[in-house]
């Protein structure tokens, strides 16, 4: 179903992953972890099916263009219309998503694609983040982790013992000291 990224106008602008000498991506391997890991996430095969036909959906939209009719005759029986100069695609894309194909201009037909682009991918995303939170974000905390980068405990930089501290290095020991009482009261 799809081709070399490089072969996908959404894939042309992003720079290409520099590999150190030596080192080399497998991303079958890489795709089959991704698949891995949304089925340890809760997706259902049929679920993580819809996500590769959307993305692919997605590739080849980017690969659809669109011209208006040139020629007098086609303009009078074609008034706002636009031909896809890749019907092919169009096709392609319409038969992944189960739709039609709607008649527009071709400025028209890029908004619409574009659009439809955004759409396509924002959604599934959002519902990709929410299933992954739902999945890994329990009540009990049995399956909590936390992460803290605190600057830890802060002394006086004088060089007398009794050296006052100052309102910073208080408010960091007292917010260090207070997020250690609650993480050992948590575990």
């Amino acid at each position: 179903m799809l081709g070399n990224p490089t072969s996908y106008a959404f894939e042309a602008n992003i720079p290409a992953t520099t590999v150190s000498a030596g080192m080399s991506i497998d991303d079958s391997l890489g795709f089959d972890h991704l698949k891995s890991a949304m089925a340890g996430c809760g997706f259902r095969p049929r679920q993580i099916q819809h996500v590769w036909r959307l993305l692919a959906a997605i590739l080849h939209l980017g690969n659809l263009q669109f011209t208006d009719p040139t020629s007098a005759s086609k303009r009078s029986t074609l008034q706002d219309t636009a031909i896809a100069r890749n019907p092919d695609i169009l096709d392609f894309i319409a038969n992944i998503l189960g739709v039609p194909s709607v008649v527009l201009n071709a400025q028209g037909s890029s908004a619409h694609r574009d659009s439809l682009a955004r759409a396509l991918y924002m959604d599934p995303f959002g519902y990709l983040v929410e299933q992954i939170n739902r999945s890994l974000c329990h009540s009990d905390l049995a399956n909590f982790v936390a992460l803290l980068d605190q600057p830890g405990l802060s002394e006086s930089s004088g060089s007398s013992p009794i050296h006052m501290a100052g309102f910073e290095q208080f408010s960091v020991n007292s917010a260090t000291e207070l997020l250690y009482g609650f993480m050992g009261s948590r575990m």
